[in-house]
């Protein structure tokens, strides 16, 4: 008994039309990559971040940069602040990046003052900048529980500030996740301890 494969009978203009449609999809996206960059071309200079210049003006000083922010040291309204920058990722596209950037810059703002409503320590929120996509908040004196635990390693380990921290760390999750909210990235470098009253943010 010889088996005949059934030959595939679809018409070869469904193969074109796909072809067609991939065509107009990249003719779309070089289109809103060139509009993006007219847009570029005509937003503001205060959006561009300066980080050479003085803090006692105003202006910006980088402290630490990560994969998806940069952390600058400022000032707002005469007091000390932290700005948060969000940037642009180059390898995605110009339209999909601008509105991840948004939504990511509005759950960080959205989140700190959710935290805080649940009594959980986060520094004050001054400003959200949509443009910019910066976040500016309160600056928050003191080491990195990261740091504080390297120290230990390197001088010996003081039981009763470890246990004291520990409890916080734990205390302050609960609180999160009892009002819904999820971190995300929950390590000791995004924890700070604030100098001279004990207690972590």
């Amino acid at each position: 008994m010889r088996v005949v494969k059934r030959k595939n009978n679809k018409p070869p203009v469904a193969k074109y039309e796909t072809l067609h449609r991939r065509a107009r999809f990249c003719e779309r996206r070089r289109k809103d990559g060139i509009k993006s960059k007219e847009r570029a071309q005509v937003l503001p200079s205060y959006t561009r971040m300066d980080t050479e210049a003085n803090v006692e003006n105003g202006s910006l000083v980088l402290i630490k940069q990560g994969a998806e922010a940069r952390v600058f040291e400022s000032t707002f309204s005469g007091r000390k602040s932290t700005v948060k920058e969000r940037f642009s990722k180059k390898y995605r596209h110009p339209t999909l990046d601008s509105k991840l950037t948004l939504k990511r810059l509005n759950a960080d703002a959205r989140c700190m003052t959710k935290a805080r409503r649940l009594g959980v320590s986060t520094p004050v929120l001054y400003a959200v900048d949509t443009v910019s996509h910066t976040l500016t908040f309160e600056y928050v004196e003191g080491p990195s529980i990261k740091d504080i635990f390297l120290k230990f390693g390197l001088q010996g380990v003081v039981e009763e500030k470890m246990d004291g921290i520990a409890l916080q760390i734990g205390d302050t999750i609960g609180k999160l996740h009892d009002g819904g909210v999820i971190h995300g990235d929950l390590t000791t470098s995004n924890m700070l301890w604030r100098s001279g009253i004990n207690h972590w943010y």
